[in-house]
């Protein structure tokens, strides 16, 4: 379709849109053992200090009516505009 069309904006998203899948789908891009490869910090390298919470833990935490939402400082603001 992008051959037919080279300036089909429709045929350009498709394919970045299978591009992108094919890159964590198939190659596993979005993995850390190809991070590493690539030469990229791991956010535990970066901040080795900092606690992490295990994702399970933080969805059985909300699950039981605790947690927070990320930008949850930002509720007064948006109530206020």
């Amino acid at each position: 379709m992008l051959k037919q069309n080279p300036t089909s904006f429709q045929a350009s998203m498709l394919k970045i849109m299978k591009e992108y899948q094919y890159s964590w789908g198939i190659r596993a891009d979005n993995t850390p053992k190809a991070a590493k490869y690539l030469g990229y910090l791991t956010s535990k390298e970066l901040y080795p200090d900092l606690e992490y919470i295990k994702f399970e833990d933080f969805f059985k935490e909300v699950l039981e009516g605790g947690g927070h939402t990320v930008y949850e400082h930002l509720k007064e603001l948006m109530k206020t505009s």
